[in-house]
């Protein structure tokens, strides 16, 4: 009887971790992350509980939203980053929700990293930021994962990448499909949960991305915009903390520059030709409020 209870206990959790992916169902046992070779997420959480900050968001801000440009055309909308009248869209929604740590965020809240006057070479994609209000800087970091969107999927219209070394990418920000890609990613501090885990946990269902246009689509849990958002916010902290530049895997105390290293290879600019030529940077640089010059959109 212990035997028989003990293989029913065994199976049910072998069950738990179903995913499905493809046409058909493949169920697996999620791998637990490997101590020593995971980036520690806990050592991000308490680079940002450092300096958690008592923010001044206004509800009801808007500012005046380009009302033409590579943004403009893409990333703008009801279902986009920010509407014509300058509220935020649904995705714009999902980030400040991330990025401030509201009620429902997936993980810790990150306000003490995205509201500091700290980050190196800033005033290069953004002259005004240390000027900011919370509400204005706020909108620049959504603006500049929209930024992010808009080169890497059109802002979710074009989604589906078979071709990318690492395996299949996917999603408004082009994050990995499979769990085994990711779980070395991101952060994941939640009850119950080991805090050396990360892996940029992902909720069901899974999705058909919106550009597989063959037959028998495959869906993915990643091709959920709200997965793929809350995964890039993660990913873009341990950028921004140092973490990933770090050895020792652990942030190293201070903000790091938001371009020049990181995730995504167009921020990856190295030398005054890469900046130039960057469409995100050209994106992020045309915020409205930071007051750059010599922008072309």
């Amino acid at each position: 009887m212990f035997l028989l209870l003990f293989f029913c206990k065994l199976l049910s959790c072998f069950f738990l971790f179903a995913e499905v992916t493809g046409d058909s169902t493949i169920v697996r046992p999620r791998p637990r992350p490997e101590r020593g070779h995971e980036h520690r997420a806990d050592e991000i959480m308490d680079f940002v509980d450092q300096a958690t900050l008592h923010l001044d968001i206004n509800e009801n801000y808007r500012f005046v939203v380009p009302q033409s440009g590579d943004l403009f055309d893409k990333c703008v909308g009801d279902d986009q980053y920010f509407k014509a009248d300058g509220s935020l869209g649904e995705k714009g929604v999902i980030l400040k929700r991330e990025i401030t740590g509201a009620v429902g965020a997936r993980s810790t809240p990150m306000r003490g990293l995205y509201f500091r006057n700290t980050f190196p070479r800033m005033g290069e994609i953004c002259r005004n930021y240390n000027n900011f209000t919370d509400d204005q800087k706020l909108n620049f970091w959504i603006w500049y994962n929209a930024s992010k969107a808009r080169t890497e999927s059109e802002c979710g219209r074009n989604a589906y990448n078979p071709n990318d070394p690492a395996g299949v990418s996917i999603g408004e920000m082009q994050m990995p499909a499979s769990y085994e890609n990711r779980k070395w990613r991101g952060i994941r501090d939640q009850e119950g949960v080991d805090d050396d885990a990360g892996g940029c946990e992902a909720n069901p269902p899974p999705v058909v991305p919106p550009s597989y246009t063959h037959s028998s689509p495959p869906s993915y849990l990643m091709a959920q915009t709200e997965n793929n958002l809350t995964c890039a916010v993660e990913v873009l902290s341990g950028v921004l903390c140092g973490f990933y530049r770090n050895p020792t895997e652990r942030c190293n105390g201070t903000t790091q520059a938001p371009f020049g290293h990181g995730f995504w290879r167009q921020l990856r600019v190295r030398d005054a030709t890469s900046f130039n030529n960057s469409p995100i940077i050209r994106n992020i640089r045309s915020f409205p409020l930071c007051g750059n010059t010599n922008v072309s959109s």
